[in-house]
């Protein structure tokens, strides 16, 4: 140290991945809180390599988890971009030099070409697959997707502070559920999900068949307040309110911590 100060520089380089990586939470949180001292430089390789551009460029429309990433055509038309526009998507123009690229891997070509991190969803389930399992009018009983409970003696809430258990439709209460918890610390989110088997898919002849029909029931991230970690009693106490409750849980799981 020079008195107050580290006279030193720190580089960190990655390719983009998900949006929920840990460097894309890292750069918000050093834009948040050491915006003076770090320097955050986050653009497309034809702009940090002019060489690489080109006033010929062709559109892509980039959505988010619950919608897929589209190659558009060429010569797309002004109307079809404000379609895509009007749906939510937002327009990326690149230099037509990348086109190969961008149509054999769209994903991919936007991440390390674009520096564009993708819908974390895509790389295992496509977002339009994911919108066909909505099921309009099924919601969350928790009030929030993240919620911030850490181990700090004077921090009373605990996760069903958060849940509300009047949204929980009375005929599921008794169907089996199975909890599965991917545990952290700190640094990372501990994720905590239930699903119900709900019965089984129809047959041929609409007879039941033998493959199982799931439905979510919940799903929470629990993140620990700074300078603190994830309360693993918490988590316990949340499980054992369940039951309290009247849920009918038949396993629960974790990944390896």
């Amino acid at each position: 140290m020079k008195g107050t100060k580290n006279p030193t520089t720190l580089w960190l380089a990655s390719s983009k991945a998900s949006d929920q990586s840990y460097l894309d939470e890292f750069i918000e949180q050093k834009k948040q809180i050491d915006s003076k001292t770090t320097l955050v430089i986050d653009q497309p390789q034809w702009v940090v390599r002019t060489d690489k551009d080109s006033p010929i460029k062709f559109p892509v429309a980039i959505g988010n988890k619950f919608m897929e990433n589209c190659l558009l055509p060429k010569n797309a038309s002004e109307e079809l971009i404000q379609s895509y526009i009007q749906k939510g998507y937002r327009i990326l123009n690149v230099p037509i030099g990348y086109w190969e690229s961008f149509n054999q891997d769209l994903d991919g070509a936007l991440r390390d070409i674009a520096g564009v991190s993708v819908g974390p969803s895509s790389s295992f389930i496509s977002g339009a697959r994911l919108n066909a399992c909505v099921i309009e009018g099924l919601n969350n009983p928790f009030t929030k997707e993240i919620i911030e409970v850490g181990d700090d003696p004077n921090d009373l809430q605990q996760y069903y502070n958060f849940f509300n258990l009047e949204s929980i439709p009375k005929d599921k209460m008794q169907k089996p559920l199975y909890i599965h918890i991917d545990p952290s610390l700190s640094g990372d989110k501990t994720g905590i999900a239930g699903v119900w088997i709900i019965g089984k898919k129809a047959g041929q002849n609409g007879e039941s068949g033998r493959d199982l029909q799931f439905q979510l029931a919940f799903s929470v991230s629990v993140k620990a307040p700074r300078g603190h970690q994830v309360s693993f009693e918490k988590t316990r106490n949340f499980i054992r309110w369940l039951r309290q409750v009247g849920f009918n849980i038949r396993a629960i799981s974790a990944d390896t911590f």
